[in-house]
């Protein structure tokens, strides 16, 4: 091997259309690049003119189909978005939270609300955000208590949820509660999906103190006696967890993709440092004990990105391996890349718990990931029942 190797986190394209979307991204991402998203972290400021620019390229929506304003793509044009936002160390939860949610009510909401919503999000007029988390349920999802009762062609919300990423900036709201006039089977609540206008009397927003090293902020949302139309329904009442279960998988991957897309930035950072650093004259790359542990990091990372390929593929054709696989990459990701986070301040130093040199914001990110959207231990249930065919755990 010579000559100068090339960045690791500037990722490999799969083929010719690949590299013109990611061409296209990583040309808008040289005017918004680390610095502007670490300015908006410590100013405490979402990223909104990044936001819009996204939006306005066609790089929001990838999937929503084109007569609801959509790029009408496959799953991976959504993926390959997500990887070149956190290799550049950019990692955007909105983007997540919105493709989440967008397909969903593509597919399940009705035609006139579709028409109505899907449009002004996919071009950045209004912001979505997404509220299933509660204080007390936590990942048990069946056991929320925010509920959504039938009053003539209005729904009533009560109830609150937590850790809503965006919530105090974004207009509408992707709401998961418990159908309130259903009864509970077998501990499981039937589940309903409103659609919430966040400017609407009986619904409010609490900011929360938590870092998680991103700009965008977390919100309590409160509903009080909240009146919603019947046409703000997404699905069938009390079927929610149907049309939402569909998009899990997609979700999966796209937090798989942020993980090691900010742990390849991550390792590329420390990498730089560690050709860069020299206390005893040659530089600390050239130790065996700076450089093996950032082999490891970068085959456990290229790893979990073919692997996420195979997912990504799987989800694309509904095939019954997707779920494993796709928990299987959010996983393997998500560790690597918060160890490649800690590796990279290890390396650095004293350098790498100060503001300069931007790691801890990193770690915090990547740790994140480890239990958001879903804890590991619950990917790990996932996959030791429905793929080792082992007895449910939890």
């Amino acid at each position: 091997m010579s000559g100068e190797p090339g960045r690791l986190d500037e990722l490999s394209a799969f083929d010719e259309g690949d590299a013109l979307l990611r061409g296209g991204v990583r040309s808008l991402l040289k005017r918004y690049d680390r610095s502007y998203f670490l300015a908006c972290y410590r100013d405490g400021r979402e990223p909104d003119a990044l936001w819009r620019e996204l939006c306005a390229a066609g790089y929001v929506g990838t999937g929503v189909p084109e007569q609801f304003g959509g790029g009408g793509a496959a799953l991976d044009s959504a993926v390959a978005v997500a990887e070149e936002l956190a290799a550049a160390g950019l990692p955007l939860l909105s983007f997540i939270m919105t493709e989440l949610c967008l397909p969903v009510i593509a597919r399940h909401a009705s035609q006139e609300l579709a028409t109505r919503l899907l449009p002004p999000i996919v071009s950045g007029e209004r912001r979505l955000a997404f509220a299933i988390t509660e204080p007390d349920a936590g990942t048990n999802s069946f056991a929320m208590k925010t509920t959504a009762t039938p009053s003539g062609s209005e729904y009533v919300v009560s109830g609150r949820k937590r850790w809503i990423s965006s919530a105090g900036n974004a207009e509408d709201l992707f709401l998961v509660c418990a159908a309130g006039d259903r009864p509970s089977s077998r501990g499981r609540r039937p589940l309903t999906i409103l659609m919430i206008d966040l400017a609407a009397p009986g619904v409010s927003t609490e900011l929360l103190t938590a870092d998680a090293g991103t700009p965008e902020r977390q919100y309590d949302v409160v509903f009080d006696d909240l009146r919603v139309p019947a046409g703000n329904l997404v699905g069938a009442e009390g079927e929610g967890a149907t049309a939402l279960f569909e998009a899990l998988n997609t979700e999966r991957v796209l937090i798989a993709a942020f993980a090691y897309g900010l742990g390849f930035h991550c390792v590329e950072r420390a990498v730089h440092y560690a050709r860069e650093r020299a206390p005893f004259g040659d530089p600390i790359g050239s130790y065996q004990s700076v450089q093996h542990p950032l082999s490891a990091l970068w085959a456990e990372l290229s790893a979990a990105r073919a692997l996420n390929r195979e997912a990504v593929r799987a989800v694309g054709l509904s095939d019954a391996s997707a779920a494993g696989l796709a928990n299987a990459a959010k996983w393997l990701g998500s560790e690597a890349a918060n160890r490649a986070a800690d590796h990279a301040i290890q390396i650095h130093g004293g350098n790498g718990i100060t503001d300069e040199y931007d790691l801890v914001p990193l770690w915090r990110t990547t740790r994140l990931m480890r239990f958001a959207p879903i804890n590991n231990e619950m990917v790990l249930n996932q996959i030791g029942q429905h793929v080792l065919g082992l007895a449910k755990s939890y």
